[in-house]
């Protein structure tokens, strides 16, 4: 059997397409990796970026990378594999030391099978409108309950 114009065609389109989409995705987003393997308790703590985190795009949040959560459709707060809802506040601190509290509502999150009231949570997202005349050091975090946290990230973006 042949093979048709479009079988034919996709592959050195994709070839030439993917590394502008990569490009294009790079000045949309920026990504800035503040902590790994956390865990997050009922105390502050604080991280530290290495670079200090600036505003370079239209939207910015810190968002926390989860593994294992799930989020329910009506009620507050992030639902871990024991049972335990946790409901992490998160602060970022700027040069002159000043705390901003940071808003949650973020979710990226996936249906939980067909008819289930769960959403499963890949990343929990902060964000607030803070002053942009400022670079951020570091980041304060803590819940009500302890959770362990794969990644905190500094995300800057444009939607277009």
């Amino acid at each position: 059997m042949g093979r048709d114009i479009t079988e034919i065609l996709l592959t050195p389109l994709d070839w030439v397409t993917r590394p502008i989409v990569k490009r294009m995705m790079r000045k949309m987003h920026t990504y800035q990796e503040i902590a790994s393997d956390v865990l997050v308790t009922t105390e502050w703590v604080e991280y530290t970026a290495v670079e200090p985190m600036k505003f370079e795009r239209m939207f910015q949040e810190v968002y926390l990378a989860l593994k294992d959560c799930q989020r329910h459709i009506e009620k507050e707060g992030l639902i871990f594999p024991d049972g335990n809802v946790a409901n992490p506040e998160v602060q970022l601190v700027d040069q002159f030391g000043g705390k901003h509290q940071l808003k949650g509502g973020s979710y990226h999150v996936m249906p939980v099978g067909r008819d289930s009231d769960l959403m499963e949570v890949s990343r929990a997202g902060f964000s607030a409108r803070v002053p942009q005349d400022r670079e951020y050091r570091s980041v304060l975090i803590r819940s009500d309950k302890p959770f362990r946290c794969e990644r905190i990230i500094w995300h800057n973006y444009k939607l277009k």
